[in-house]
């Protein structure tokens, strides 16, 4: 049996954790390894994980060390750095397993012709189950990485487990607040040119709370925009040099879709100087001078759409 790491960022999770990791204990596929790497926890987290560790030593706890940046994804790369599995798993520490998951996703990932295998979630609000909709392309759609980061397909950071030498040196974005599911899975699938296979089934359940990430980008409209744009555009200026021209026009119409409605709001655009570099050089002086003209037209007077939609790549 392969071995498999899942890899776990927590922070001040204590009252959920223990749920999470039960749900991994109860694994029908047993070989397995869990790295827990805690962010600067002031719950009782560190109790808790002790206590499991102790009661099962397939699991591991460690605290990100201090000279690391804080966050999930500062975890996330450490705890992969800690791993030895042959196939990687990144769960979230309020999210729960179903028995069958890694068994159901390993499977089909013997035989080589498939890079990652990607399952499905439902989210779980209030102890009630809600069916999550995105998936719905994933039946009739390749899963590459094409279709990944122009969204057509659909898989969260809960759903994918990966052959170890795809990963090579790529790394969560540090820097992203929100998305970086979508940073590094583009990342992963556009330089590794595997395809991946779909399983239709729901293996994991994602508990929305309070404070959750999804609940506070749902209440702060600033900050949605901010990480929206950063997360387009440092995910372009990451996959430049190996993204098909269709996916990095993709990428920058999406920065420059939420860099006019920064400037609808009165934002500051960061790389903003950087992002009309990049422009001009995938879209060319005329358009460029378009997309200035309806950011100045954003900032002065709320408007400027129609010069924004005719700054925008061709038709995608």
């Amino acid at each position: 049996m392969s071995l498999v790491s899942i890899i776990i960022p927590t922070y001040n999770r204590a009252h959920l954790i223990g749920g999470t990791l039960d749900s991994i204990i109860s694994q029908t596929y047993t070989n397995w390894e869990c790295i827990v790497v805690d962010d600067g926890s002031d719950d009782y987290t560190t109790e808790l994980l002790e206590f499991y560790s102790y009661k099962d030593p397939r699991i591991q706890y460690f605290q990100r060390p201090s000279h690391l940046n804080k966050g999930a994804n500062a975890c996330r790369n450490f705890g992969l750095e800690k791993s030895k599995g042959e196939y990687i798993m990144w769960f979230d520490s309020d999210d729960l397993m179903l028995p069958d998951k890694i068994e159901d996703q390993i499977l089909p990932l013997k035989g080589k012709l498939f890079g990652y295998s990607v399952s499905k979630f439902d989210n779980l609000i209030n102890g009630v189950l809600c069916n999550e909709n995105a998936y719905k392309n994933n039946e009739f759609l390749v899963l590459n990485g094409e279709n990944y980061s122009m969204m057509n397909v659909f898989w969260g950071t809960i759903d994918m487990l990966v052959s170890r030498h795809l990963i090579k040196d790529i790394r969560f974005n540090e820097k992203l607040k929100s998305g970086q599911e979508y940073n590094f899975f583009s990342k992963l699938t556009l330089s590794s040119k595997f395809e991946g296979i779909y399983i239709n089934k729901i293996l994991s359940y994602r508990r929305v709370h309070p404070d959750s990430i999804q609940t506070y980008q749902n209440n702060n409209k600033q900050d949605y925009l901010l990480n929206k744009y950063s997360l387009f555009y440092n995910t372009y200026l990451e996959c430049n040099f190996f993204a098909p021209k269709k996916v990095k026009l993709y990428m920058l119409k999406n920065s420059q879709s939420f860099s006019f409605r920064l400037a609808l709001s009165r934002n500051r655009i960061p790389y903003f100087l950087n992002l009309i570099q990049f422009l001009y050089k995938e879209l060319g002086l005329f358009k460029t001078l378009l997309f200035l003209s309806s950011i100045t037209a954003a900032y002065s007077t709320g408007k400027g759409y129609q010069l924004l939609k005719s700054s925008f790549p061709i038709k995608l």
